[in-house]
């Protein structure tokens, strides 16, 4: 056994990423939930075993060493693996097990698959925790590196405008749903409209990064349609809100438009060309496929969305 093998056990391991993450004593102790001395004690160990000091100041702040540098996804990958073959040998149990996942989806999956997911995880795994954060262009890149345990989205191929490492995802279809376009009640729009009407108005637009499109924004720009659009929100539901006393035009599924039209005293119209649907999926990284909570979790998602797909939200 290599000699300096000997003096690194997991524990230093987790001090080591936590210093090279946070770049600083005081903030690693507060994610290790240890004392500030006994991290600074780990780090000098730490500056003996790689000879370098690793971390080092910078004015008032603290600052890796290109040694440091180097270090950073190769710890946060030894610590993964190590995750990996435990969680192969751990019997799971949704009844007792204590976990928490954690989930990227946008605001429209939010609202039609999550309170199914509530409902169904509360009774059969109380002790299960899930933490849900907006998807967004860096959702992959998380879910590369073990920040994110899955995504639900559209199809990243056409969602994404720079895919990430489509090599190492798996994904399983869920459920679709079609695009409607919404207005405020008066809106001098009839029940129908054409293309020339849908560009000459203004719009509401879902913006969720600079290098991920909306279906129906990709659509239209293949399509060589432009439109104006005077509001970006990151969130499809509060796009709805912005509509009344306005000449807005919202492009949003349509489970989104049924369940505000009626309070937010907004009307749906049919887009004046056929978009393609809304279809969402499961996302994983394929390193995970092994996990026995994850697989569970994944499972639990995929009847839920296979049922949303046959009540036909579509």
């Amino acid at each position: 056994m290599d000699p300096s093998l000997s003096r690194v056990d997991l524990n230093l391991l987790l001090v080591l990423d936590a210093l090279l993450t946070e770049q600083g004593v005081t903030k690693a102790s507060k994610r290790l939930f240890v004392t500030q001395s006994a991290v600074s004690g780990s780090l000098l160990k730490l500056r003996e075993i790689f000879d370098d000091q690793l971390l080092v100041r910078n004015g008032r702040q603290m600052e890796l060493t290109a040694r440091g540098r180097s270090l950073v996804q190769p710890v946060r990958d030894v610590l993964r693996n190590i995750q990996n073959i435990l969680s192969l040998r751990e019997d799971f149990h949704p009844a007792t097990a204590k976990r928490t996942f954690r989930v990227a989806m946008s605001d429209y999956c939010m609202m039609t698959l999550m309170p199914k997911l509530v409902r169904r995880i509360t009774k059969v795994a109380s002790a299960i925790r899930i933490v849900v954060e907006s998807v967004g262009p860096a959702s992959f890149e998380r879910l590369e590196v073990g920040e994110v345990d899955l995504c639900v989205m559209p199809n990243e191929q056409r969602s994404l405008r720079k895919p990430a490492h489509p090599e190492f995802l798996r994904d399983h279809a869920l459920y679709e749903d079609h695009f409607v376009c919404c207005v405020a009640e008066d809106h001098p729009l009839g029940k129908t409209m054409t293309i020339d009407e849908y560009q000459r108005f203004p719009h509401a637009r879902a913006f969720f990064g600079e290098d991920m499109m909306t279906v129906d924004e990709l659509a239209f720009e293949q399509l060589g349609i432009s439109v104006p659009g005077i509001v970006q929100i990151p969130s499809f539901s509060l796009l709805l809100y912005q509509l009344p006393g306005t000449h807005l035009i919202a492009t949003v599924p349509s489970w989104i438009a049924r369940i505000f039209e009626s309070s937010l005293a907004v009307r749906t119209i049919r887009p004046p060309v056929e978009l393609p649907l809304i279809a969402e999926s499961l996302i994983w990284h394929q390193r995970y496929d092994a996990d026995r909570g994850l697989s569970w979790l994944r499972g639990v998602i995929i009847e839920e969305g296979e049922m949303l797909d046959k009540a036909g939200l579509a």
